[in-house]
């Protein structure tokens, strides 16, 4: 089918924003994790618990739905066990990653855990000595050698939060649980041991995490349960209501029950709007959570839906399922039954104590999830029959929810933003430099001279500048000359098409006068027959007469239109000679433009070159003059600022790797001034840009430190480049804090678009939104349109594609030549199954974009959805026809026969696509020998293209060579994510079906089973595709 930053420590997860009334803190805290010092915070038998239970060294586990305090207890714990003396460190997942090998992942486990100890380099040194040892044997050799003995006697706690991201990771974390339950069973024999304790955390059932209950750590541990609020326990939240507060409180649990967010936020309004009754409490909760926005405008109440509605299991299954809970059944709670789980992780059912029945969380889940909300998501008899009958245990993929992944949209807003950051940092530099020569103005004689050199080095510099302006300039026509070329080829292939069409227009009219004037000839001939046979026999038939005289007039009037037809034609013809000269003037003209931009590309290069050549000639002046005068600043300054200005052009010019190259000199020059000149605030904050250009950000950190440290309120730049610093560290919670003094500070340097982004990582979509939003208010709509981009993306994280559609068009009508926006847009129509604007669009797509083929598969989608099998083989006969020839990229190759690959029965020759496939095969193969392939995933193209051929040998009836094509597959050395499993297990399952055999396609579809749901909306789409397939081929197999 079509085709780890070093992880770092942080408490994380996500920041309280506090909200406001009237201009004073809230009592209150909804969303995020409750600051230790929270006045709001409710201790509840689980604080006791959790504690008790990890200070004797228990192994414990808190596993329950989103938004019930789970991280403010584990931060309130962590805090109680300092106290005590314990070492504790919180290890979270999400801050690991999840597309990476079992190396890396435990690497970044270790690096977590050594940061908040502060052991960094004696965990690293052991890591590296001992890389033989697998990655779990070295990940608990270094808790056993190195981490328990460096803290003596002290016991060694550690909170494995968000437990539930081992789910997403490309292999398989059994033994990562094995490991911990082992380190609880060696207690007996080594009494080391019994300082190491775990505690798990997140959003799962124990049998969600590990299957084999021999190995589970979960059957010797003890669970912590963590209730909702009882009313006892919330007495303190009446503090921020007023005097009622009392009365208040008794009727938002009436509503809530007591569920922590929930009540949190009920209470926040209640105090924001200063509201006095009862029947104003109720009134707050219809408007917040059961008007008809409140689904997706509430964070929990869209959590909520999302879980049931996208779950693993059958949506028909999940439905009836509550719809008896909903109605009053008596249902056991049953750890072994997944629908029971499934409730409770949506946090919608609660178990009761007493009785161990499931029931309804609050009356607020019970009216907003009601028996119209029930039937409306209900899928219809007819599907649910025919999913019931094909799989017992089902398979289904269900969640279309968001890839953390800044994705395409994020790279495609980067590319804006690269060549302003660049001279942004040179316009600060300067300013910073002219701060710094004033106060060289109160040095001694030394620094006066030094001054004076610098002046003249700057000088010295003017031609260099004046050039590397003349370079930007001629890259920039260049690139838009180029631009203009292919515009021009465009348009004159088709013109030539156009004239091609017009030509057989006129074909075809000459044809049809030629016949218009034969019947003419024919019809005259007729009628001069019947007048000639009247006369002869002498019948003087006045009717003959008018007879004859009728065919003869009629006759006359054919030949006129013959002649209109041929005269038609004549000028079609001369039309069309028109047209293919028109074409071949815009063909040479063409040709002309494309030849003037690469002169103009060779001339900017060639500027380009003979500054490199300036600046190398001065920089071994400089050099020597730096070597023999230990006390000259101006000759180190002028040296940095001539590579800092030619780095930067490069990168106005996409030259990453001499971009680089200059920032790395740069870095070193302002090294020896600030080795003459320690803490010389303008060499720091340039060094550090230089850093943060060459991903050294921890570098870039220390001195936009330094840079802070001097002047806190004037370090703008240093607070906002070290927020982006953070940002690509993953610690968006400091690139937060920074990016908030920053607008405190200096609010006109404030970057909304990366503090939304910081947003986005710690999964505060709403908060995020409005953070781009303040980015739209811009002057110039254009240079603020990026905003538009980030909203799209966290719209579609959220599942809300109907929003990110606007907010993707609102971009694209402004920037209508970017080709990705286009690409989103139809994700969002695929996540909405809007099938006949997903064929629109890629109609659309393919005709702005005409060299790239990835849209067919999409197109493809939309029909087979509609079951429109007459579209989907013309569209698959167009994708041959476009890309399958010879001059045809791999690539497109692959999306073409792909597309002719998805649909059963889709062609009555499946020859010509195989013919495309195996060449895009052989294509790849040569590649992996030759060594041009893509570095990270060498093996990522010949997989792909193998697995397109296995899938074509299927459609074609060839079994036994797709299965030799699918064995080669899984044969690959290569990292497999669980979608590429899923494409070569479900062509398995189809292929042992079709041939009959029943044993290895039910194995198949029980592995299949295994493998979690997609991430991406476009693989989503195809998998429910081929499992509708699959379903209808193995109903009477299995």
């Amino acid at each position: 089918m079509p085709t780890a930053e070093k992880p770092v420590s942080l408490l994380p997860r996500a920041i309280a924003h506090d909200s406001f009334v009237k201009g004073e803190k809230s009592f209150y805290v909804t969303g995020g994790t409750l600051p230790p010092t929270a006045p709001s915070y409710i201790t509840r038998q689980a604080d006791t618990d959790l504690y008790e239970a990890l200070i004797v060294g228990q192994f414990c586990y808190v596993l329950n739905t989103r938004q019930i305090g789970k991280s403010s207890l584990m931060i309130r714990t962590v805090r109680r066990l300092k106290e005590d003396g314990a070492a504790v460190a919180v290890l979270d997942l999400t801050a690991v990653g999840q597309n990476l090998s079992a190396e890396q992942w435990y690497d970044g486990l270790v690096v977590l855990l050594s940061e908040q100890l502060q052991m960094e380099d004696e965990c690293e040194r052991f890591w590296r000595a001992n890389g033989k040892l697998g990655p779990l044997q070295r990940f608990f050799a270094t808790l056993k050698e190195v981490v328990l003995p460096a803290i003596a006697s002290r016991p060694l706690i550690l909170f494995v939060d968000e437990i539930d991201s081992v789910r997403s990771l490309p292999f398989s974390a059994d033994e990562f649980f094995a490991g911990i339950r082992e380190c609880y069973n060696r207690r007996v024999q080594d009494a080391t041991y019994d300082r190491l304790t775990f505690c798990i955390i997140g959003v799962a059932t124990p049998a969600d995490l590990i299957q084999d209950t021999r190995m589970s750590p979960f059957n010797i541990g003890r669970r912590v349960k963590l209730m909702d609020f009882r009313s006892q326990e919330a007495t303190p939240l009446a503090q921020g209501m007023g005097p009622n507060g009392d009365k208040l409180l008794e009727r938002a649990l009436y509503w809530t029950n007591g569920h922590p967010y929930l009540t949190q936020r009920l209470c926040r309004e209640i105090s924001r709007e200063r509201c006095e009754t009862v029947a104003g409490v109720d009134q707050l909760t219809r408007r917040h959570f059961l008007s008809k926005r409140a689904l997706d405008s509430d964070d929990n109440l869209s959590f909520v839906q999302n879980r049931l509605l996208h779950s693993e299991s059958p949506l028909a299954d999940v439905l009836d399922f509550y719809d008896k809970l909903r109605r009053g059944d008596r249902i056991k709670d049953d750890e072994t039954n997944p629908l029971c789980g499934l409730l409770r992780l949506a946090g919608i059912a609660t178990v009761d104590e007493r009785t161990s029945l499931l029931r309804l969380r609050n009356r607020i889940y019970a009216t907003v999830f009601d028996r119209d909300w029930v039937q409306g998501n209900m899928p219809d008899a007819e599907l649910r029959r025919q999913r019931h009958a094909a799989f017992t245990a089902r398979i289904q993929v269900g969640s279309v929810a968001a890839v953390v992944i800044i994705s395409l949209g994020a790279l495609s807003g980067q590319l804006f933003r690269k060549a302003e950051e660049a001279r942004d940092a040179a316009n600060l530099a300067r300013s910073e430099q002219i701060r710094a020569e004033n106060e060289r103005n109160r040095a001694n004689i030394a620094e006066e001279t030094a001054k004076r050199n610098q002046e003249r080095a700057e000088n010295s510099t003017k031609s260099a500048r004046k050039s590397a302006v003349q370079t930007r300039a001629s890259a920039n026509a260049a690139t838009a000359s180029e631009r203009r070329a292919k515009a021009g080829e465009t348009k004159a292939v088709q013109a030539e098409r156009e004239a091609l069409a017009q030509r057989n227009r006129a074909d075809i009219a000459a044809k049809a006068a030629r016949s218009s004037a034969a019947q003419a000839e024919f019809a005259k001939d007729e009628a001069l027959k019947q007048k000639n046979l009247a006369e002869v026999r002498g019948e003087d038939s006045e009717v003959q007469r008018k007879e004859a005289l009728v065919q003869t007039e009629a006759a006359e009037t054919q030949r006129k239109r013959a002649e209109a037809e041929n005269a038609k034609a004549s000028v079609a013809a001369e039309e069309a000679s028109l047209a293919r000269f028109a074409a071949e003037q815009q063909r040479k003209n063409a040709d002309a433009q494309r030849k003037n931009a690469d002169e103009q590309r060779k001339n900017a290069e060639l500027s380009l070159e003979r500054l490199n050549d300036y600046n190398r000639r001065r920089s071994e002046q400089l050099r020597v003059r730096i070597a023999n005068n230990p006390y000259d600043i101006a000759s180190p300054v002028e040296l940095a600022a001539l590579y800092f200005e030619l780095a930067a052009i490069y990168d106005d010019v996409e030259n990453r790797a001499k971009s680089l190259d200059n920032y790395a000199e740069a870095a070193k020059a302002f090294g020896i001034v600030l080795k003459r000149k320690p803490g010389d605030y303008p060499s720091l904050v340039q060094r550090g840009f230089c850093y943060m250009k060459m991903r050294q950000y921890n570098d870039a950190i220390t001195d936009f430190s330094a840079c802070i440290i001097q002047r806190p309120r004037e370090a703008g730049s240093a607070y906002l480049n070290r927020a982006r610093s953070y940002q690509q560290l993953g610690k968006y919670n400091d690139a937060l804090r920074d990016l908030a003094l920053l607008e405190k500070n200096e609010p006109v340097q404030m970057d909304y678009l990366l503090r939304g982004q910081c947003l986005m990582a710690v999964g505060l979509h709403e908060q995020a939104v409005e953070s781009f939003s303040q980015e739209l208010k811009k002057p110039n709509p254009a240079a603020a349109a990026e905003g538009y981009v980030w909203i799209g993306d966290a719209r579609r994280l959220q599942g809300e594609y109907e929003a990110a559609y606007s907010a993707y068009t609102r971009y694209q009508e402004l920037h209508p030549e970017v080709e990705n926006v286009y690409r989103l847009r139809i994700d969002c129509l695929l996540g909405s199954r809007r099938w006949k604007d997903v064929a629109r669009e890629c109609v659309r797509y393919s005709q702005r974009f005409p060299r790239t083929g990835v849209m067919y598969p999409w197109h493809a989608y939309a029909l087979l959805n509609q079951n429109d099998l007459s579209g989907y083989r013309a569209l698959c006969l167009e994708a041959m026809e476009r890309f399958g020839g010879a001059n045809g990229s791999a690539e497109n190759a692959n999306f073409a026969a792909w597309t002719c690959a998805l649909g059963a029965n889709g062609l009555t020759d499946y020859e010509p696509p195989l013919r495309i496939a195996q060449k895009a095969v052989d294509e790849a193969q040569a590649q992996v020998v030759g060594g041009a392939v893509n570095k990270t995933d060498p093996l990522g193209a010949l997989w792909a293209n193998r697995n397109t051929l296995a899938a074509l040998l299927l459609r074609a009836g060839k079994y036994g060579q797709a299965l030799r094509e699918l064995d080669a597959c899984e044969a690959m050395p290569r990292t497999f994510t669980p979608d590429n499993r899923f494409s070569d297990y479900i062509l398995y399952v189809l292929v042992h079906a079709r041939n009959g055999n029943r044993a290895e396609a039910a194995r198949y579809l029980r592995m299949l089973r295994a493998l979690p749901p997609s991430r991406d909306i476009e693989t989503t789409v195809e998998q429910r595709l081929l499992l509708r397939e699959a379903g209808a081929v193995t109903r009477n197999l299995l």
